[in-house]
C-alpha cells in the first residue's frame, strides 16, 4: 500500500504542475522550472509569485532526490489539505522557501526560510509526530567543503521555524526506533576527528534534537550508500556502506536501542574495525531475499583467479546476515552481472569448483560458468570449452539476438525493448555440477533493464 499511496501523491503533484506550467519550459536534469501566468484558479498564487520575481528571484530547483520541482505540494499540518512550497534564488545569489496555504479563495504566505549555499541539494517531507504533521528538510552544496549543508524548518504561528542546521557527508530518513515519527540519520566527521560518526535526530515535541550518536567504523572513509532494513533479531537499522582508503568496502550496521543509544553491530569493540564486512568490490547492501533483514555482500574470488585488483577477476557474493561483529548465516550466495542487470543464484553444489567468465563480442555478452582445469597446484585454466562448461547466460542486443540464438542453440528467456536474454545448458561429463532448463530460469534473476548504443552495452 505504501508505494500505491507514494505514487498516487506524486501523480497529483504531477498534475498540479502541468496546470501550473502550461505552456512554460522544462529543462530537463538540474534546469530551472520556469512558470508562465498561471490559470485563473490560481490568480492569487500567481500574485504572489509575481511579486517575488519581481525582486530579481528566479525559480530553482533541487538537483537531486525525488521532490525536484520548483513548486511542490505537501501537508504540513496535517489538516488533509496541501500546503504549496516553492523554492527561488535571489539576486543576491541566496535562497528562499516559500509556503503558501489557501484560505477561502486567497492564498497565503504561512513561512518563509532562507538558506545559503552553492545550489540546493534535495529537499525531503519528514513526519514530525503520530499524527503527521510534516517538517521541511533542505540540504545545500556548500562552497569549498566536502560536506553537505542539512536545515530542518517547521511552521509554527504563520511562520517558518528553523530547528535544525548541520554539516553531514551522507543522510537518511527512517522511522528508527519505531514510535511512529521520522528520525534523521545523518553522517558528518567533525574538524579534527580521524573517524565518521553517525548521529541521530528526533523531533521532541516541536523540537528537533540530537537523540544518539555513534562512531563508524576506522576504515568508513567516504559514504557510498545507505539503506534501512531488520536486522536477524528484528531490530530496525541502518546499514550504511562506505569506501576505504585502500579502495575496499565497508559496512556499518547501526541500530537505536530504548535509551536512544546508538549501536554499531559490525565493528569489534575493541578495535572499532567493521573486517568482517570488508570486501573488494562495490556492491550495495540489501535485502536480497525479500525477507525484510537486509544482507551485506561479502565477496570471495571464484576458483581460478588470484588478483583482487584485477577487473577482470570475478566474485561469489555471499549475501551475509551480521551481528555483533560475526557472520550469523548466508542467505544465498551468486554471480552479479551488474552491468547486464541481471544475478544467478549459485547452486550449493557447485561449492568451490565453479568459476565464470565474462566475454563479449557483437553486442553480445556472455557469462559463462565453468569448472577451471589446473595446470598446477597453483595455477587454472580459465578457457571455457564445451567439455568443461556447465551454463552461458547470453545478453543481446535485440538487432543481433536473431542471427546469434540461431547459430548458437541459445534457449530465450527474456525479451524487453533493448535487449534479449538466453542462456544455454552445456551436455558434457561435468553432470555433478549440471543444471536443467528449470532450475536455470529459476536461478536467473532480472535487476533493471538495459540499453545498447553503437559502443555497446551500457547502463
Amino acid at each position: 500500500m505504501w508505494y500505491d499511496i507514494g505514487m498516487k501523491k506524486r501523480l497529483f503533484i504531477l498534475t498540479l504542475l502541468l496546470v501550473f506550467l502550461t505552456g512554460c519550459t522544462y529543462q530537463m536534469g538540474d534546469g530551472l522550472l520556469s512558470l508562465p501566468r498561471l490559470p485563473e484558479e490560481y490568480v492569487g498564487l500567481q500574485k504572489l509569485y509575481d511579486e517575488i520575481l519581481a525582486t530579481g528571484a528566479t525559480y530553482v530547483s533541487a538537483k537531486s532526490g525525488s521532490n525536484r520541482q520548483s513548486v511542490q505540494l505537501a501537508d504540513l499540518d496535517a489538516d488533509g489539505e496541501n500546503e504549496v512550497v516553492s523554492f527561488f534564488k535571489n539576486p543576491d545569489g541566496t535562497f528562499s522557501v516559500y509556503m503558501h496555504k489557501k484560505f477561502d479563495e486567497a492564498y497565503y504566505e504561512i513561512g518563509k526560510a532562507d538558506g545559503v549555499g552553492k545550489n540546493i541539494r534535495s529537499v525531503d517531507y519528514i513526519s514530525m509526530n503520530a499524527i503527521g504533521e510534516q517538517a521541511l528538510l533542505v540540504t545545500w552544496d556548500l562552497e569549498d567543503s566536502l560536506q553537505s549543508a542539512l536545515s530542518v524548518y517547521t511552521i509554527e504561528a504563520g511562520a517558518a521555524r528553523n530547528v535544525l542546521d548541520l554539516q553531514y557527508l551522507s543522510y537518511h530518513v527512517v522511522d528508527m526506533d519505531m514510535d511512529a515519527q521520522d528520525d534523521i540519520i545523518a553522517v558528518s566527521r567533525e574538524s579534527g576527528e580521524q573517524v565518521n560518526s553517525v548521529s541521530m535526530y528526533s523531533f521532541d515535541g516541536s523540537e528537533c534534537v540530537l537523540k544518539g550518536k555513534s562512531q563508524l567504523s576506522i576504515e568508513s572513509d567516504k559514504v557510498v550508500n545507505i539503506v534501512s532494513g531488520l536486522t536477524t533479531s528484528g531490530k530496525r537499522a541502518v546499514y550504511i556502506d562506505s569506501s576505504t582508503l585502500e579502495s575496499e568496502y565497508v559496512t556499518d550496521i547501526i541500530y537505536c536501542q530504548p535509551d536512544g543509544t546508538l549501536m554499531n553491530e559490525s565493528i569489534d569493540t575493541e578495535s572499532g574495525s567493521a573486517n568482517v564486512t570488508k570486501r573488494h568490490i562495490n556492491i550495495y547492501s540489501t535485502d536480497i531475499d525479500n525477507d525484510g533483514i537486509v544482507e551485506i555482500p561479502l565477496a570471495k574470488m571464484f576458483s581460478g583467479y588470484t588478483d583482487p585488483l584485477s577487473s577482470d577477476s570475478r566474485w561469489k557474493i555471499n549475501w551475509s546476515e551480521i551481528e555483533t561483529g560475526k557472520i550469523v548465516g548466508t542467505s544465498m550466495s551468486a554471480f552479479h552481472n551488474s552491468l547486464e542487470g541481471w544475478f544467478f543464484v549459485l547452486p550449493e553444489k557447485w561449492d568451490e569448483d565453479v568459476s565464470a567468465i565474462i566475454t563479449s563480442e557483437s553486442n553480445v555478452g556472455q557469462t559463462t560458468f565453468f569448472v577451471p582445469r589446473p595446470i598446477s597446484d597453483e595455477e587454472y585454466s580459465m578457457l571455457p570449452d564445451e567439455n568443461n562448461s556447465i551454463v552461458t547466460i547470453y545478453t543481446m542486443s535485440v538487432d543481433a539476438a536473431d542471427t546469434f540464438r540461431r547459430n548458437r542453440d541459445i534457449n530465450i528467456i527474456k525479451e524487453t525493448e533493448n535487449a534479449v536474454y538466453g542462456y544455454k545448458i552445456y551436455e558434457n561429463n561435468m553432470s555433478d555440477y549440471a543444471v536443467t532448463a528449470e532450475e536455470v530460469e529459476q536461478l536467473l534473476n532480472f535487476t533493471k533493464s538495459t540499453e545498447w548504443s553503437s559502443e555497446g552495452l551500457v547502463q
